[in-house]
């Protein structure tokens, strides 16, 4: 791994366990096992540092979206199930990367990073979401409360990971539980939002 690569690994997971303000630049150095002039080099200061690891983390959102490549022999409302489960797969399969967007989303120096990190992915699943309804496949339900359930169901699982595997008896930390949540949280919105078939057809 490329020392850049290492310092950015290293910067996810002591960012997402000690915040930004918590989090110093020669521990940071340490971890990546490089030196902190070495660190200094590659991102200059520790919000320049923060302001990649946000477009770094965001970018794995937005790839997760992407409906080009492999998707496009797929229906539309195929697709948006691919999109879905990858984008879902990415957000608690990955666990300090959620956490760490969403403390950065809550920090008030880095909530326009988060925003614009994340705007590409929204506006390619918003878009994804208008065609189908421009269909008549889906209801025409506004796309941002189709993303936030689907979203926020996620992140809230990744977040509190910790607290929700006792409390329901399930291990969320297991790969098959995680993709079968994903799987009936795709099911379940789709079946709210689909349009009825026409009656006699």
């Amino acid at each position: 791994m490329v020392t850049r690569d290492r310092l950015i690994e290293a910067s996810i997971d002591l960012f997402s366990h000690h915040g930004f303000d918590g989090t110093s630049l020669s521990a940071i150095a340490k971890e990546a096992g490089v030196t902190q002039p070495t660190l200094n080099y590659h991102f200059g200061t520790k919000r320049e540092l923060y302001q990649d690891v946000i477009r770094h983390c965001g970018s794995q959102w937005v790839a997760a979206i992407d409906v080009g490549g492999d998707l496009r022999d797929l229906s539309k409302l195929d697709s948006l199930r691919v999109v879905l489960r990858r984008l879902g797969q990415v957000i608690v399969g990955q666990e300090v990367v959620t956490r760490l967007m969403l403390q950065a989303s809550m920090h008030p120096k880095f909530e326009g990073e988060v925003e614009e990190a994340l705007r590409p992915g929204v506006e390619a699943l918003t878009a994804l979401l208008e065609e189908l309804m421009a269909a008549g496949t889906l209801r025409d339900v506004p796309p941002y409360v189709f993303i936030s359930m689907f979203v926020d169901v996620l992140i809230t699982t990744a977040g509190v990971e910790r607290v929700k595997s006792p409390l329901y008896g399930t291990d969320f930390s297991d790969p098959a539980v995680l993709n079968t949540l994903i799987d009936h949280l795709i099911d379940m919105l789709l079946a709210a939002t689909m349009q009825p078939p026409p009656e006699g057809g």
